[in-house]
């Protein structure tokens, strides 16, 4: 089991109380995250979050560019870029090296699953519905997932095309998108993702980390909180204890990559 740090360049991100816009301190975090036990650090330029704003290229770029520019030199083969733009994974393997991409939208752009392949990255498909058409917010607010069964279907549909366009299948890890346009039940019962799909050519990686899923439902036999009588910092530590505990139960049903933000939390849990 391994696990992926997560690195958050943007101005709007609750999980990492804006921590981390200056590239010095993103650099010192993710050093600290390595450290604690991160297999892998994940930097993002644009939040996911429901109700965010999408983020120009030209924007993207400069918050990651700076980070990427130290990160990919001291951990080379170790990091991953969150984005679902083709032009910014050619521009990152161009001006600095391979790295691994993360595309929320389920590798939903042709390009992008050209431009993977043309460069031999690896990478992380997420499931978001196809019915979104790679719009990450219209996901959110849709709601548009019946079943796992409809998740499983979708990302067998996509691997396949990920795997005729040419990308290796040993170099793909798969991301059930938890929360991405699913309801609490379908997100419990996508912690059995590897068990679902029966398909050991992919490694398996999951993204529970301070989901808002959390906040409204139990998955794993414990109360949830009060987060009207919580601040901030109280509301991100039960968070990241309820993290830990979701996290156990997909490491049990076989996934193999947990992203997170509180690292040293987990290791100390899981590793």
């Amino acid at each position: 089991m391994k696990l992926v740090g997560i690195l958050n360049t943007t101005p709007d991100s609750f999980s990492d109380a804006n921590q981390f816009i200056d590239p010095n301190t993103a650099l010192e975090h993710a050093y600290n995250m390595a450290q604690s036990g991160a297999h892998m650090i994940d930097v993002g330029g644009e939040s996911t979050r429901p109700g965010a704003e999408p983020v120009p290229l030209t924007e993207e770029w400069d918050r990651i560019m700076p980070v990427l520019d130290g990160l990919m030199h001291s951990y080379p083969d170790s990091v991953s870029v969150d984005t679902y733009h083709p032009e910014t994974v050619r521009k990152i393997a161009a001006e600095i090296g391979p790295f691994v991409v993360n595309d929320v939208t389920g590798m939903n752009n042709p390009f992008m699953r050209e431009a993977v392949a043309e460069l031999s990255l690896r990478c992380i498909v997420s499931h978001l519905p196809f019915v979104a058409g790679g719009d990450i917010q219209k996901a959110h607010q849709a709601k548009p997932v019946d079943s796992a069964e409809q998740v499983v279907n979708e990302l067998g549909q996509r691997l396949e095309e990920m795997v005729n366009a040419g990308i290796e299948p040993s170099g793909i890890l798969v991301d059930p998108g938890f929360g991405f346009g699913k309801d609490p039940r379908i997100n419990r019962d996508l912690l059995r993702l590897p068990e679902l799909m029966h398909d050991d050519r992919f490694e398996y990686y999951i993204g529970v980390s301070r989901k808002s899923s959390l906040r409204r439902e139990d998955f794993c036999g414990k109360p949830l909180a009060d987060f009207k009588t919580m601040g901030e910092d109280e509301e991100r530590q039960w968070l990241d204890n309820r993290s830990v505990e979701v996290a156990k139960i997909a490491v049990a049903n076989g996934f193999s990559w947990i992203r997170v933000h509180n690292v040293g939390l987990h290791a100390a849990a899981l590793l």
